[in-house]
């Protein structure tokens, strides 16, 4: 009998333990924008709060933008869901990592039906700006043709009360916020851009038990609602964007993509000019 309990014991200890796949995560940096993407999961039922550590992390920042980098964005995760499953599943078990200065990509296998290959690319198109360009390609290998279902999840930071700070649609979640080293205003948008465009979206208030995240995950056949929920303007929210009954006939490769852009407003871009000026003076 208490074999079996510390066996028992052991059992879960382990599996709480090995839900982060440790060493599968990257740091991608591009001038001054640094993106983290934390460790995938072991598994691909992982909780809410596992893909969603509190404290929020600093997964995109901005030094352009003031000593504590305005963090951007507090999570980024892939969900798909098959016929096999009522419920979504987050992407897990990583393997052939590979990395650059500013890239990465990872496969995964879902399910056995599936061989799916993510990439990534951290760039910075101008001062005060960030890019994080994702792109999925996905190979069926089931045998037989394949309709399901596809998320990407993003938590946006530190949006600021304002009745249009935030907007959503099909293709792209949006929203503005201030940061606090520059007092201005600044865009941070998720959007499908190709070749196959998303067709459903949602944003939520931040909340791993009723916002968007547990919907995916704990929701049978969830799609998108195609709303934008809560006083997400007080708030840091959630949004994802959805690719609903996304065919693939046997044997055959698609891919998608999505672009995460900070883009700072013009009176930012002009305190940033004015940060470097001051700067320059000092030195000389």
């Amino acid at each position: 009998m208490k074999t079996t309990m510390i066996a028992a014991l052991a059992g879960t200890m382990f599996a709480s333990a090995a839900l982060a796949q440790s060493g599968s995560g990257v740091t991608l940096t591009a001038g001054t924008v640094t993106f983290k993407q934390a460790d995938w999961q072991t598994t691909p039922t992982a909780t809410a709060a596992a893909i969603l550590p509190s404290p929020t992390p600093q997964n995109f920042t901005i030094s352009d933008l003031g000593p504590s980098g305005s963090n951007q964005m507090g999570g980024n995760m892939w969900f798909y869901r098959t016929s096999s499953f009522g419920r979504a599943r987050n992407f897990n078990n990583a393997t052939n990592k590979t990395t650059t200065a500013n890239t990465a990509s990872w496969d995964f296998n879902i399910d056995g039906l599936i061989s799916a290959k993510l990439s990534m690319a951290v760039t910075q198109p101008a001062a005060g700006q960030g890019k994080l360009v994702q792109t999925m390609t996905l190979t069926n290998v089931s045998g037989a043709d394949i309709t399901f279902q596809l998320y990407n999840f993003a938590k946006f930071h530190a949006f600021v009360p304002a009745a249009n700070a935030v907007s959503g649609s099909a293709t792209r979640i949006q929203g503005t916020n201030t940061p606090s080293s520059v007092g201005s205003l600044v865009t941070a948008s998720l959007e499908s851009t190709g070749p196959i465009a998303s067709n459903r979206f949602q944003m939520d208030p931040t909340s791993t038990s009723t916002g968007v995240l547990n919907s995916i995950i704990n929701t049978n056949n969830y799609n998108l609602n195609n709303a934008i929920s809560g006083n997400v303007n007080s708030q840091n929210p959630m949004g994802a964007l959805q690719w609903q009954n996304l065919f693939i006939a046997n044997g055959d490769t698609i891919t998608v993509q999505t672009t995460f852009l900070v883009v700072p407003a013009p009176t930012s871009l002009a305190l940033l000019g004015l940060g470097g000026l001051v700067a320059g003076r000092r030195r000389r």
